[in-house]
């Protein structure tokens, strides 16, 4: 929304003005009208760059599952992004000291659950501390 005000924006103010200004000065503010949509371009195109982002796969050992909360050895904890009947599932097997596999998101959520490939030795870590 912000990004459609911000495109939208210079054109309303170029259409308010245009009369006024003198012709010499049209060619300049109507240049730095389109520099200032092609940077509103640039930004929100970078703020949807963070939504496309890969899930970052996280082995480890559960320290605590609490509802929607679960944190390893060594990492803080994630919310899970999971159903209700994939939460309730997963409530029968893991418990601490069991080897799990998330997919984290990029804004720290994790977006799966499930067991690890091999058995992973409790490791810290300053990742996210």
């Amino acid at each position: 929304m912000l990004a459609a005000v911000a495109a939208i924006f210079p054109v309303l103010v170029i259409y308010a003005i245009w009369p006024t200004i003198v012709a010499g000065y049209r060619s300049a503010v109507l240049a730095v009208c389109i520099l200032g949509l092609c940077t509103a371009s640039l930004f929100a195109l970078e703020g949807l760059n963070a939504y496309r982002q890969a899930p970052i796969p996280v082995n480890g050992k559960v320290t605590s599952f609490h509802d929607r909360e679960i944190s390893q050895c060594g990492f803080p904890s994630h919310h899970l992004l999971i159903s209700d009947t994939d939460l309730r599932q997963t409530q029968a097997w893991v418990k601490p000291g069991v080897a799990v596999l998330l997919y984290l998101t990029p804004a720290g959520d994790a977006a799966y659950l499930g067991p690890a490939q091999t058995d992973w030795p409790c490791i810290t870590s300053s990742l996210g501390q």
